[in-house]
């Protein structure tokens, strides 16, 4: 289900995954970067990015609009394509920053996902960790 869903967005994207990764190469010399992240039984892998500093101090008005679009998330079609991430992951995180050890065990037991349960419902950036993770 993963590779036909990610395929198809991907393909639908692509255009869009092309500007943006051109307008990227063209000012900062390199369109992405793979970041390192745990994946499923604790194997590490390469995350693939836009190459934008999502929290950057003072940022290009191009890369507002690729953060705030969420364009930077899309080369992690690849990754799910690839078999490292899987496009929803359902997982649940302690509250008050208390991650039990069972609890990050379980996580590991599932592909990463490009987005969350969070994200599904609405909770970005700007709401604080106990609304997106309720127990």
């Amino acid at each position: 289900m993963d590779f036909v869903l990610s395929a198809g967005i991907l393909l639908l994207v692509s255009p869009i995954l092309a500007v943006a990764a051109f307008v990227v190469h063209s000012r900062k010399g390199r369109a992405f970067r793979a970041e390192l992240r745990c994946g499923k039984d604790g194997i590490p892998f390469g995350m693939y990015r836009l190459n934008v500093e999502r929290h950057a101090t003072s940022p290009e008005r191009y890369e507002r609009l690729l953060v705030r679009w969420s364009l930077t998330e899309l080369p992690q079609l690849w990754n799910v394509l690839s078999g490292d991430m899987s496009l929803v992951v359902a997982t649940r995180v302690a509250r008050e920053g208390q991650i039990l050890l069972r609890v990050a065990a379980q996580r590991l037991k599932v592909h990463a996902g490009v987005t969350g349960l969070a994200q599904v419902h609405g909770l970005r950036d700007q709401h604080p960790s106990e609304d997106k993770a309720p127990i």
